[in-house]
């Protein structure tokens, strides 16, 4: 089960949880960031940062296989 399929599967409230938050505790999710791992994270990186290299660490996350 992947992350993504864990999402999937929670209740609204934990989606809620999830959406205002970016994690659920009960589940163990925690969205990652754009600035979690990256090497060039900085003051005012997001703007100058391609669309590409910003939704790159939540979209691994997604794929990867739930703790």
């Amino acid at each position: 089960m992947t992350n993504a399929d864990k999402i999937r599967n929670l209740t609204n409230d934990e989606l809620v949880e999830l959406l205002f938050w970016g994690e659920v505790c009960v589940e163990n999710l925690y969205v990652p960031s754009c600035d979690d791992g990256c090497e060039n994270f900085g003051p005012g990186c997001a703007i100058n940062c391609p669309i590409e290299i910003q939704d790159r660490a939540v979209r691994e996350w997604l794929e990867q296989e739930a703790d």
